[in-house]
């Protein structure tokens, strides 16, 4: 990675791409639930969405109360969910959606990972415990896309 401004990121621009990311996943599962038809499905996703809106509000909460001096992380901008639109939503199939929200989580738990990595303090705890809560989230949707 070269150094130039587009790649370094304030902690206050890192929190509001993760709170832009779970907000997107938390509408994502919140889609999903009027298309799927399988109760058991259903129930995943509302978990799934619950537990997204925690993960916000963490992350609200984190951003209003942390004190921090102004500071500069080295780091990826792209760092956007590709989520497919309310129509294309309705054109998947339980396994094509199952494997999308897999992706979603994946590149949430790296996002997450890396900043945990590069971190420390509280801030390293906030992101190394948000990347433990999507690996289960992968972990679960694996299960359903077995079952």
């Amino acid at each position: 990675m070269t150094n130039s401004k587009n790649n370094f990121l304030t902690l206050d621009q890192v929190i509001d791409n993760a709170i832009q990311n779970e907000t997107q996943a938390a509408s994502f599962y919140h889609k999903m639930q009027s298309i799927v038809t399988k109760s058991e499905v259903v129930g995943l996703l509302q978990i799934l969405e619950k537990e997204e809106m925690q993960h916000l509000e963490t992350l609200n909460q984190y951003k209003k109360n942390y004190k921090c001096i102004k500071s500069y992380i080295q780091f990826t901008p792209d760092v956007s969910l590709t989520l497919p639109s309310s129509e294309a939503c309705k054109e998947l199939g339980i396994g094509d959606m199952l494997n999308k929200a897999i992706e979603i989580e994946e590149k949430s738990a790296a996002y997450y990972l890396n900043l945990s990595n590069i971190l420390t303090g509280e801030a390293k705890e906030l992101f190394e415990g948000l990347a433990k809560f999507e690996e289960s989230h992968i972990y679960k949707l694996k299960h359903f896309l077995l079952y």
